[in-house]
C-alpha cells in the first residue's frame, strides 16, 4: 500500500512540475500591463510560421504596441483602454468598408477596410481596445480573425 501511495505522489509531483515549467507564460515583461493602466492581451497558440517579433512591445503615450510577424506579412497590434465615449458602431459604419463582425473568446470584433483597401481589425473587451493594422495588402481580413481569435491574457 506505502509503494503504490509513494508511485501515486511521485506521479503527481512530475505532472505538477512538467505543468509549473510549462505553463502558458506572456510574452511581453510582466510589469507592462500595470505601466499601460489597462488589461494587455496577446495572441497564444498562433498558426504555425507566426509569432510575436521579440522585443516590439513598447507603450508609447499610453498606448502598448507590438508586432506579429506572419508568412504573408507584418501586422502591427495597438491595444489602448476603451475611450468612455467612443461610438464603435459609428466607426465601423464610416470608417470601415465591407465590415465583418464576428465574436471572439473575448468579446466583439470587426474586420473590414480602410480607405485605402487595406485590412484592419478591431476588437473589443470590457477594458482594452484592440487594433489591428497589416503592412500589405497580402493579408486580408480572414487573417485578422484568425489573430483576434488566438488573443489571450
Amino acid at each position: 500500500m506505502w509503494v503504490s501511495l509513494a508511485i501515486v505522489t511521485s506521479i503527481l509531483l512530475l505532472l505538477g512540475g512538467f505543468l509549473f515549467l510549462h505553463r502558458h507564460k506572456s510574452p511581453f515583461s510582466p510589469g507592462l500591463s500595470k505601466e499601460a493602466g489597462f488589461t494587455v492581451y496577446y495572441p497564444s497558440g498562433l498558426p504555425h510560421g507566426w509569432r510575436i517579433r521579440a522585443g516590439s512591445a513598447h507603450i508609447d503615450r499610453g498606448i502598448v504596441f507590438f508586432t506579429v510577424d506572419s508568412p504573408k506579412g507584418t501586422i502591427v497590434v495597438s491595444e489602448q483602454a476603451v475611450p468612455a465615449s467612443f461610438d464603435f458602431a459609428a466607426f465601423y459604419q464610416n470608417g470601415l468598408q465591407s465590415t465583418n463582425q464576428f465574436s471572439t473568446p473575448l468579446g466583439q470584433a470587426a474586420v473590414g477596410k480602410r480607405a485605402d483597401n487595406q485590412a484592419v481589425g478591431s476588437l473589443v473587451t470590457d477594458s482594452t481596445w484592440i487594433l489591428a493594422s497589416p503592412d500589405s495588402s497580402s493579408i486580408d481580413s480572414s487573417f485578422i480573425m484568425t489573430l483576434f481569435r488566438s488573443f489571450t491574457l
